[in-house]
């Protein structure tokens, strides 16, 4: 049997709760009886056809004895296709938890939703949310293995998560990673000064792909750098040529298969890459130009071309 509105909004305050739009079976009223009693205060919001039996069994099984730093609860179950199915979000006493209605039946749902909550239990900000329903052992593991700091915003997917355990020092360092699915090529961005890893994943790459990369990507020691893996195979090879050494401290670098622009105070240098193939030697001379440039140059343009040739050429002088 299923819960046929297309919403249904629930009030609860003070431990008991009224409808204010849509109405519920009697299986699910006796559940949401004992859910309001331990979330005391809150809104429940549901979209679509939802399972009553599913709905009941979350309600009843619904964890007790909150952290008493939770003072507000909001839930939105929707049957609807996202990008993201799970969302949870601690931030100042209220608890945001939205996702889709595939979770309902799994009886790791509620599980899960202990684990996190032990994280929060001294009143840490937190967010986390993942993909798909096959990220949530995963996601699990990183909850009850790793010490997630304060402010933590987390977005993965399995292979992130299990990165992310393997590497837990990073969350020291980055405040938000997450992943995102994208119809476009996939893409890293990295901000160091706001402590941002934000991961685009196309159908173009895989995520463990992407994950091996990103160990090289952070040894570079940039404070911003984007790379968009237009010709991922042309991608990989430049990140694979480069070392720190060329371009460490810089203000900011971008990669793709036919440029690289670094950016350091007011001057920046374009490389262009018209070459069939990269190749060490006239890449590593090419940073090194550039490193020359942005010190005579506001903004000056190298160019790789076949048979090693390099080129360069100041567009704005000092």
């Amino acid at each position: 049997m299923s819960v046929g509105s297309s919403s249904i909004i629930i009030k609860i305050r003070k431990g008991k709760f009224s409808f204010a739009t849509g109405a519920l079976g009697d299986i699910v009223i006796s559940a949401l009886e004992r859910f309001s009693k331990i979330i005391k205060r809150g809104y429940v919001e549901i979209y679509g056809t939802i399972d009553q039996q599913a709905l009941m069994a979350f309600f009843m099984q619904f964890p007790e004895n909150l952290p008493e730093c939770i003072k507000d609860i909001y839930i939105m179950i929707e049957n609807y296709k996202a990008r993201v199915v799970f969302y949870l979000r601690f931030l100042h006493g209220k608890l945001i938890i939205i996702f889709g209605s595939q979770l309902l039946n799994d009886p790791r749902l509620i599980c899960m939703i202990r684990d996190i909550l032990k994280a929060i239990k001294d009143g840490k900000n937190l967010c986390i949310s993942f993909l798909s329903v096959g990220d949530i052992d995963s996601i699990r593991r990183l909850v009850t293995q790793c010490t997630l700091p304060n402010g933590a915003y987390l977005q993965l997917n399995a292979d992130a998560a299990n990165y992310v355990i393997n590497n837990s020092k990073l969350l020291m360092k980055y405040r938000k990673f997450r992943i995102f699915s994208t119809d476009s090529p996939s893409c890293i961005c990295i901000d160091h000064p706001t402590s941002v890893i934000d991961i685009y994943i196309g159908s173009n790459m895989d995520t463990a792909t992407i994950m091996r990369i990103l160990d090289k990507v952070l040894s570079f020691n940039i404070r911003g750098i984007d790379i968009i893996f237009d010709r991922p195979d042309t991608v990989t090879e430049i990140i694979n040529l480069l070392d720190s050494s060329m371009i460490h401290d810089m203000d900011y670098v971008f990669i793709s298969s036919d440029k690289i622009r670094i950016l350091r105070a007011f001057s920046y240098v374009e490389i262009l890459l018209e070459t069939d193939r990269i190749h060490e030697k006239p890449l590593r001379d090419a940073i090194l130009r550039s490193l020359e440039l942005l010190t005579i140059s506001r903004a000056s343009q190298i160019v790789i071309r076949n048979e090693h040739r390099v080129e360069s050429k100041t567009v704005v002088s000092n």
